[in-house]
């Protein structure tokens, strides 16, 4: 049977080249244990011959799946061009492809102050949502809970949902001992937005160090703010224009760091030589900043990857409890700090 361009191969088409019913040809192309393998092979050959492509909304139709996964940005938009967002779509792209699913991304407005992800992926009519970044007390979270929604949290943890992140608390911990090994002890934390628990577990990170060697944290060296390059700058600005000064700086993610660098030179000090600097991520630029850039390497790519894995093993039904995963991050000590200076008294 020859198919032509403008003849595009149905299942039936299929069914009769490889003589037997279009139920078979389900089967197959579903990979039912029904079906011998033997016929399997057959089917999928002529399948091959005849370029047959099935119809995926007809295909979701009969079987209740469009074999399609949604992914909610749940912070501002700037994010979608930030090396965290690229990196981590990249994991979950790749997985999504190995396993045969599409992919729906959906950036809300940033205009919208609550978000209802419930209402977001029913929208999409996909299998399962992945959700970056979701504030922790969003009512939307409650209803995929409720409603036993496939739903893989990114950077969030909410009690009923699968979640993947990494070890944030350790992560924090690390640099502030990192810095305290340096003979800091005025170290300022520029956080991000608190409402999301990477922000919440690197402050708690950020305390421990603190507490463990003996500093008295000053509320006066901690500020928050949006994960760009402005409000690392403008946080910065404030924090040094009172005395006495912080000698080091620990950064939610490497672009607040390199507005923070910017803020330090703009009062007249260096870094490192007068003002240590630690960022977060380890974007491809930071190595090349100048200086260049100690920072918490974070396996983003792995983080989406690991999160689409998860869902689509909750969409198949192969697992059946909401799982937790932690990666583990690294941190990566280049040209940014340095020993303090003997009597500095800034």
């Amino acid at each position: 049977m020859m198919i032509t361009e403008s003849h595009r191969a149905t299942i039936r088409d299929v069914a009769r080249q490889a003589h037997v019913s279009t139920a078979t040809i389900s089967r197959v192309m579903n990979n039912s244990p029904l079906v011998k393998e033997e016929t399997k092979r057959h089917v999928m050959q002529v399948v091959r011959e005849l370029n047959y492509e099935p119809n995926i909304i007809a295909r979701g139709l009969v079987v209740c799946k469009t074999h399609t996964l949604g992914l909610i940005v749940s912070l501002a938009t700037h994010l979608f061009s930030a090396y965290y967002f690229t990196e981590v779509l990249r994991g979950v792209e790749a997985a999504s492809n190995i396993h045969g699913y599409g992919l729906l991304l959906n950036v809300p407005r940033m205009e919208q102050t609550r978000i209802s992800y419930a209402h977001l992926y029913e929208q999409s009519k996909a299998d399962g949502v992945i959700i970056l970044a979701p504030p922790s007390d969003d009512e939307g979270i409650k209803r995929l809970v409720e409603r036993k929604t496939p739903a893989v949290l990114i950077g969030g943890f909410v009690e009923g949902l699968s979640s993947v992140r990494v070890n944030n608390v350790d992560s924090a911990f690390s640099v502030v001992e990192h810095l305290i090994s340096l003979g800091h002890r005025r170290i300022a934390m520029v956080n991000g937005i608190m409402s999301g628990i990477d922000a919440q577990e690197r402050f708690r990170g950020y305390q421990l160090a603190l507490a463990k060697h003996g500093i008295e944290m000053d509320d006066g060296l901690v500020d928050y703010g949006e994960y760009d390059q402005e409000k690392g700058f403008e946080v910065t600005m404030k924090l040094f224009s009172n005395r006495p000064h912080p000698t080091a700086m620990f950064c939610a993610n490497d672009l607040m760091a390199l507005g923070a660098v910017k803020a330090i030179r703009e009062y007249g000090y260096d870094c490192p030589e007068d003002v240590s600097v630690v960022g977060f991520d380890d974007m491809e630029a930071a190595a090349y900043f100048h200086p260049p850039l100690t920072t918490v390497r974070q396996p983003l790519f792995d983080i989406g990857r690991e999160a689409t894995t998860l869902l689509i093993n909750q969409i198949e039904k192969k697992v059946t409890e909401p799982q937790t995963v932690i990666l583990k991050s690294e941190l990566i000590i280049r040209g940014s700090t340095a020993k303090l200076k003997e009597n500095d008294e800034r």
